[in-house]
């Protein structure tokens, strides 16, 4: 009995680890072509950011299809996160009143952003990819505009250019994975 406990243990561990490794030769294939296909979007980031996403799913993804679901949630999250900090540097004193109608410009853009990638994933449930990649590009234009919102007054800087970078990476990271997968449907 102790044998086919311990059998079924080793399968168990074999299966899991044979899961893990399609995962990540998926990711890194995919990766490969999209930094190909885009010199603004790096081979690591890719990797980095799909990878570390995928590991919190079960079962991991096996396909094109559940990378771009993957993406557009990563993204979402992502922002949900960074609507958080503008919200907290709402309440924050510090800030002047120019800065903080920036920030109240960044977080209704965000808002919007968030319902549009929201629009993006029920497109590609039902296989609309022209009406998916509309609302990633609409999404991708968010983290600009509030950068730009900065920009305006000269010597200011934004509290957001990082995050703003990362979200617009990862916004085009969900649009070129969904060109590809379009792609391969034509």
């Amino acid at each position: 009995m102790k044998f086919i406990s311990n059998l079924l243990m080793i399968f168990v561990v074999f299966f899991f680890f044979l899961q893990s490794s399609n995962s990540f030769n998926i990711i890194s294939k995919y990766c490969k072509e999209v930094s190909n296909n885009d010199p603004n979007l790096e081979y690591d980031f890719c990797v980095a950011s799909l990878e570390d996403a995928s590991s919190k799913l079960q079962p991991p993804p096996t396909n094109l299809e559940t990378l771009v679901e993957i993406s557009i949630q990563l993204t979402k999250s992502n922002g949900t996160n960074v609507l958080s900090i503008i919200s907290k540097f709402l309440k924050d004193k510090r800030f002047d009143t120019y800065r903080h109608a920036c920030l109240q410009d960044c977080s209704k853009l965000y808002s919007d952003s968030l319902s549009n990638l929201d629009r993006a994933l029920v497109a590609l449930k039902s296989k609309d990819f022209d009406t998916a990649a509309t609302m990633l590009s609409s999404s991708m234009d968010s983290p600009n505009t509030c950068e730009e919102q900065f920009n305006e007054k000269k010597g200011e800087k934004s509290p957001l250019t990082k995050k703003n970078q990362v979200y617009s990476q990862l916004n085009l990271l969900s649009l070129v994975l969904l060109q590809m997968f379009h792609k391969q449907h034509h």
